[in-house]
């Protein structure tokens, strides 16, 4: 029996070094306080940075990132690999698949006294790339110090060793000038076939494109090496008309927009400014505010929005922002959450209150302060706006925001049907007004994913994007249409989101994305008919030949209709495959045709890789969510998943004795249940941030006042369900005698979603049973990786199915 083994691997965020193709006279900054600082030492696995007072503070690793700098720091160090471990001799020597540990000796001397030292290791792992870094303490001059690697991972190659003094790179023989650490990355991979966890896995930001009033003008977010910068150029030439250098690289870049043709509005670490593009003058109009939720057709005025107080009962604030002369008009509190809503005229018209018994929707009339109930008013039998945490699992109305009409707001509802539609809901007359658009098989808005009101200036509504199969787009204003069948003709190979364009349809831009591709913005000119290439998002992984995924429909146990995507590797034969089954979270979410760097981290390395929407999921109709759902936990949507993975091995997809099953958050509860249901079919799963005792899971959510969740999962597992020993015999801790095959646990220590305890309550559980198993924990890691987690996870996961798939 495998024992639980915890995991205590600190690293750098390698992909931000990587996205900007840093050089190699590197230093280590840690993110502290809103700005970057250099790392001085490390304690235990902690960096330690030094403000400008010279005190010092322990700082998040998870922050860490390479930064160019202008020189080493002073010395040199004799870097000795012993027992002729040389890294370039060592690349040839592989190590077995699924040995999970990997030693070597290095001989260090410096010719002066260095402190504060450690160590970056680069190396590969599955055809992958890591970095492993520790702390070495102190070097005296002239005096070798041995050091012992060793780390709990699969190693295939290894890179240059790194020699760092107080977070800045100190010469080796290695590393004597500038140099790329993404040659040396690709060096390490050149001979293999997979696509690199650096390349799948890097993180760049989605930056928001926006088109002036006129169609003219394009401005947007770009980062050049370490800041950020705001950058407008021509529409129709592509020629740059300003790129100004805004800050050092941040999160907070929270929005763009223009105010008119002259003015662009940015949000950039909180703060409101506008840039004028033909003189370049940056203002900064107003402090502390979020996302810029409405521009007045008069170019001048802007509400911008911020929030504070807890999660579902906090004041947010609006605030309407006279852009000309850079001065605040009016505020407004909504005393709600997300679902405030202005008007087509920026007025606050419409919130959202959550109390125990649920949410209430309330509106004002124009020019009016009073606040009314919506649903005191309401004429209409097929609609109810209020809704408690067990109607969020069939929650009847969902308010998508005003229509243009300043009395009219848009729903989308499912009541009187089986599928969200969307439709005109009239406030003077309380009652659905228009039906815009339905369909009998998908929903359209509701919890639906993605889901997206196309408006144009004046808030009318002009179109709607929504999944179905795959992501599909439906104008209702005809020039825009026009343009939509035209890219789609023109690269047919993408689905095209539309996310900026003029009233005119004169210039679009589409972020267009597939299985291949996580994203490239295109603008499409109407006038001209051409398409440009203004972005793309990863142009690294666009090189490789990626896997192709097709939605498929099987029938299940019942003989309902489940949907599924399936992921074939590139050039595939037609011989049956080993499969990852791939199941998804929430358990009220659902599956998309995009990309997604797990399904082609498996396809490129010759797996079949199965996702499957089971009932429980979102997007397919009331009866498809609420049949895996109340008092179904544990039955449909693990005998969904069973019967697409028999559909597989029945059509020669997928080899029967070769099936591992993976999945994170409700998504590894899954894996559990499956292996439990199912203990001849899967020969092993992996279960990350799983939650194992449903009881224990509900006892979590309410120490921690996620009053939402709590009530949502009390009505599912308690109140709606008239045995009271479900919610124990749902929980996988309760049939652990079940499990036949072995079963790989990851875990984030700082998860507040799924606690810390349901892994080692399962773990323990298993341990106690004699059930083959291995923990792994991820000290800074919460309810999802940091990059790091996400390399070793993946290493770990492929390195523990190949073993136990005999591969």
């Amino acid at each position: 029996m495998k024992t639980p083994i915890v995991f205590r691997i600190v690293t750098c965020l390698l992909y931000l070094s990587l996205t900007t193709a840093l050089l190699g006279q590197i230093e280590m900054q840690v993110d502290h306080e809103g700005e970057f600082r250099p790392v001085v030492y490390f304690q235990g696995f902690t960096p330690v940075v030094e403000n400008e007072k010279g005190r010092r503070k322990k700082a998040k690793h998870e922050r860490t990132r390479f930064v160019l700098v202008n020189n080493f720091a002073d010395g040199k160090v004799e870097v000795d690999f012993l027992g002729a471990r040389d890294p370039r001799q060592i690349r040839n020597n592989r190590i077995e698949a699924g040995k999970n540990s990997f030693e070597m000796e290095v001989e260090l001397t410096s010719d002066r006294n260095l402190t504060g030292c450690h160590y970056i290791l680069l190396f590969s792992s599955n055809d992958s790339m890591a970095t492993y870094f520790d702390s070495i303490g102190s070097l005296s001059a002239g005096k070798t110090k041995k050091i012992k690697i060793k780390m709990p991972a699969q190693v295939d190659a290894i890179g240059s060793l790194h020699i760092f003094e107080q977070g800045r790179e100190v010469r080796t023989q290695d590393s004597v000038a500038k140099r790329s650490l993404d040659d040396e990355f690709k060096e390490l991979v050149q001979s293999e076939s997979a696509v690199p966890n650096t390349v799948l896995f890097k993180r760049p930001r989605h930056f928001r494109h926006v088109v002036s009033p006129s169609g003219k003008h394009i401005a947007t977010f770009r980062d050049i090496k370490t800041n950020v910068r705001v950058v407008v150029f021509d529409a129709e030439t592509m020629q740059i008309l300003q790129s100004v250098d805004i800050g050092e690289f941040d999160e907070e870049l929270n929005d763009i927009e223009w105010l008119n043709d002259e003015l662009v509005l940015y949000i950039f670490e909180e703060d409101l400014h506008s840039l004028n593009i033909q003189s370049g003058e940056i203002r900064k109009l107003y402090n502390s505010v979020h996302y810029i939720t409405h521009v007045s057709p008069d170019g001048i005025h802007a509400v911008a929005y911020d929030r504070s107080g807890t999660y579902y009962n906090r004041d947010d604030d609006f605030i309407t922002i006279d852009c000309i002369e850079g001065k605040r008009v009016s505020t407004e509190t909504g005393n709600a959450f997300d679902s405030n809503r202005l008007d087509s005229e920026g007025k606050l018209r419409m919130k959202r209150e959550y109390d125990t018994a649920g949410f209430t929707f309330k509106y004002r009339e124009v020019g009016s302060k009073r606040w009314r109930k919506l649903d005191d008013l309401n004429n209409d039998p097929n609609i109810r706006f209020n809704y408690s945490p067990r109607d969020a699992v069939d929650q009847p109305v969902y308010v998508n925001g005003f229509a243009g009409d300043p009395n009219s707001i848009i729903v989308s509802s499912n009541l009187g049907r089986g599928t969200y539609g969307l439709y005109k809901y009239d406030l003077q007359l309380a009652k659905i007004s228009e039906v815009l658009l339905e369909d009998d098989r998908f929903d359209i808005g509701g919890d639906g994913p993605e889901f997206r009101l196309l408006r144009n200036s004046r808030h009318n509504v002009i179109g709607v994007g929504y999944w179905k199969d795959d992501y599909t787009v439906k104008w209702f204003d005809e020039a825009f249409d026009t343009t939509q069948r035209a890219i789609e003709d023109a690269l047919p190979k993408l689905r095209h989101m539309p996310i900026a364009w003029d009233d005119n349809a004169n210039s679009i831009i589409f972020r267009s994305f597939s299985e291949k591709n996580p994203s490239t913005y295109y603008l499409f000119n109407r006038a001209t008919k051409s398409i440009r290439n203004i972005y793309d998002v990863n142009p690294e992984v666009l090189e490789y030949e990626l896997a192709v995924t097709k939605p498929i429909w099987i029938e299940a146990a019942d003989g309902n209709n489940v949907q599924c995507y399936l992921t074939l590797p590139p050039n595939w034969d037609g011989e049956p495959l080993p499969l990852i089954t791939h199941i998804h979270g929430g358990p009220t979410t659902r599956d998309l045709n995009r990309y997604d760097p797990i399904n082609q981290f498996f396809a490129t390395r010759n797996f079949a890789v199965l996702q499957v929407n089971y009932r429980g999921s979102t997007g397919f109709g009331r009866d498809y969510k609420l049949d895996g759902i109340i008092g179904n936990l544990d039955t449909t949507p693990i005998d969904d998943i069973a019967y697409a993975v028999r559909h597989l091995v029945d059509t020669n997809v997928a080899l029967a004795e070769k099936i591992a099953i993976i999945g994170g958050s409700w998504g590894g509860y899954s894996v559990y249940l499956s292996m439990q249901r199912y203990p001849d079919l899967y020969a092993c799963g992996v279960a990350s941030a799983a939650p194992s005792d449903l009881k224990n899971l509900l006892k979590n959510d309410k120490a921690v006042r996620n009053r939402f969740a709590f009530h949502f999962w009390d009505e599912i597992l308690r109140k709606q369900v008239e045995d009271p020993e479900y919610i124990f015999r749902a929980s996988p801790i309760s049939r652990v005698d079940d499990l036949q095959k072995p079963v790989l646990i990851l875990q984030g220590e700082q998860d507040w979603r799924v606690n810390k305890n349901q892994a080692d309550r399962m773990a323990d559980a298993m341990k106690k049973a004699g059930k083959e198993h291995t923990l792994i924990l991820y000290p800074e890691d919460g309810h999802g990786h940091n990059a790091f987690g996400w390399n070793h996870s993946l290493n770990e996961t492929e390195a523990f199915i190949r073993t136990n798939l005999g591969l």
